[in-house]
């Protein structure tokens, strides 16, 4: 298949993205985390069996994605979940960096500058940035979020380099990555294509073959989803529908109006300045494409940030309540510093370009020792930026003055010492890192006490993954609350749950218990600390649960079984005939 590109294609477009994901990549193995996608492949591949009524079975059969495919396969090839988490989190932080990267040299940004944007965006800590869902990078265990939006993100820049098919073949198939973010993106970069569709007519049979490459590869993603799924029961409709305005009102974290900052403000405003001042100055199409893309998803994300803050819950269908529609902004969040990046170095960048970076650059490295400095700093290079953008002429009319060439390649060599510095501490810190972050029943006596258990397995607040750590079907998770957003079928299960196992009415739960997606350790911690042993048994012969995994602090009314350092592993024994 031949596969045509646009004759105005970013040069060194590929290199600069390869080398973003080998030093993501490396940051991203280097602090890892366990990967909650790997919880529903043990479930495919029969490694983790649940009776088919339990609220977290059917979370994982129906919650799809290829990722749960491609993991599942890796595990049956023999690939250990341990292996697996610390591939996932390399991964993770590959596709960031590489998505970071390509955007910032789609736009024509200085190569080397294109490729540290990552590192630069990730120490920054931009976790608290997110609309409605955290900014992750590296070294976090949500595989789903972490994977959608920077592969959304990827696709859009191969599209804006001018690699019309392979990056309109990649968005074609993000649905499959994450169904709601992959769609929406598809969406706008259709609607930002369409509103210069005149331009694009070089790119346009690419475009739609590449489209429909992506297209059946997702179709085929979710054939196999169907295929695999196994039979579950009906669902209790009435439940459902009772429940699950109670689910939005009390539990949900993520659809809440919350808190718009003043931060949050001016980062749109800024972005979506510069990338208009950027598209009065003219640029290639496919370029122009990108930017439109952008300005899309602002002016889509501010509709659904204004319905997020005025409209109720209760009053908007089930599906756009669970599609969590504000979180689109997000992609304008992720892609707002690889746009300051291109603004500020491109060929002939003037001396602001320079100061620009330099000034970036300081608050990377130096913004936890400078109280403020990431946030009145980063305004400002914005702002430079902008200026920059709109005073500037085009790089093929604008003369390069070598004393600035030599300035931007000493401020280069600074910033690889800065990156340098990095890896070596977080090399020097990996071995206690994977100690914390990956423990599972190969590292932790009560995970593999927990292992050797049949039953269901109670899981206390504050244990997180335990189905990972142990290859131990859960009762639920009560670090994961948010998972019947995304499965209704779920929650009279789990409410059912909450209410007898965890001793919290689901329907009225303490004010500041409300709003988290997770059940409250201390609230827990008090419940099953008074609980005795003859309630005890009464809870797990309902849920047919025979261990119970705490926080080694809890100490609880039953035969322990096993304890490490961070848990503690109890036995609720039936009583003798």
């Amino acid at each position: 298949m031949t596969t045509p590109e646009t004759p105005r294609s970013v040069p060194d477009f590929g290199s600069t993205v390869f080398l973003g994901a080998v030093l993501g990549f490396a940051f991203g193995f280097l602090h890892p985390a366990t990967q909650v996608a790997i919880e529903p492949a043990q479930v495919l591949t029969g490694i983790v069996s649940y009776p088919t009524d339990n609220a977290f079975w059917l979370y994982e059969t129906r919650l799809w994605t290829v990722l749960h495919q491609l993991l599942a396969l890796l595990l049956r090839a023999g690939v250990g979940e341990r292996t697996l988490s610390q591939l996932l989190s390399g991964g993770a932080g590959a596709l960031n960096f590489a998505a970071l990267a390509a955007f910032a040299r789609a736009l024509g940004g200085g190569r080397f500058f294109a490729v540290i944007a990552g590192f630069l965006f990730w120490a920054l800590h931009p976790v608290s940035w997110g609309w409605g869902y955290p900014i992750l990078l590296v070294g976090h265990p949500h595989t789903y979020g972490t994977y959608g939006l920077a592969w959304a993100v990827l696709a859009c820049s191969a599209i804006g380099a001018g690699r019309s098919f392979w990056g309109a073949a990649m968005l074609g198939f993000a649905p499959a990555i994450h169904p709601t973010v992959g769609a929406f993106t598809a969406a706008t970069t259709g609607i930002a294509a369409l509103l210069g569709w005149r331009s694009l007519a070089e790119q346009r049979s690419a475009l739609m073959r590449g489209a429909a490459l992506g297209v059946a590869g997702t179709a085929a993603s979710l054939v196999l989803q169907r295929w695999m799924e196994p039979a579950a029961p009906p669902p209790d409709v009435a439940a459902i529908d009772r429940l699950f305005p109670v689910f939005l009102r009390e539990w949900d974290a993520h659809r809440q109006p919350f808190l718009v900052t003043f931060a949050h403000v001016w980062m749109l405003a800024l972005g979506a300045a510069v990338a208009i001042a950027w598209l009065r100055r003219g640029l290639a199409a496919a370029q122009a494409l990108l930017l439109r893309t952008l300005l899309v998803v602002v002016a889509l994300g501010i509709v659904f940030a204004l319905v997020n803050q005025s409209v109720p819950l209760a009053s908007l269908p089930r599906w756009v309540q669970s599609a969590m529609a504000i979180r689109s902004l997000n992609f304008a969040v992720l892609t707002f510093l690889p746009l300051l990046v291109a603004a500020l170095t491109q060929p002939g960048a003037s001396w602001l370009g320079l100061g620009g970076v330099a000034l970036l650059g300081a608050i990377a490295l130096f913004r936890q020792y400078v109280p403020g400095l990431d946030t009145w700093g980063l305004a400002a290079v914005a702002v430079a930026a902008l200026v920059a953008t709109a005073l500037g002429r085009r790089a093929t009319d604008e003369v390069a003055d070598p004393r600035r060439a030599r300035a931007f390649e000493a401020l280069a060599v600074l910033l690889s010492i800065g990156v340098a510095n990095a890896l070596y501490w977080s090399e020097r810190s990996y071995p206690q890192r994977v100690a914390a972050d990956l423990r599972d029943r190969t590292s932790d006596r009560a995970l593999a006490a927990a292992a050797d258990g049949h039953g269901l397995l109670a899981v206390a607040p504050g244990v997180e993954r335990a189905q990972l750590a142990t290859r131990r079907p859960i009762v639920i998770d009560p670090q994961a609350l948010d998972m019947v957003a995304y499965v209704p079928a779920g929650l009279p299960a789990l409410a059912r749950a909450v209410d007898d196992l965890y001793g919290i009415d689901f329907g009225a739960p303490l004010a500041a218990d409300a709003h988290l997606s997770v059940l409250p350790e201390g609230t827990v911690q008090a419940i099953w600390e008074r609980r005795t042993p003859s309630e005890w048994i009464a809870v797990a012969r309902e849920f047919d649960a025979h261990d119970v995994l705490t926080p080694a602090s809890w100490h609880l009314q039953l035969p322990e079984v096993a304890r490490s350092p961070v848990f503690a592993l109890y036995r609720v024994d039936e009583p003798a005939p």
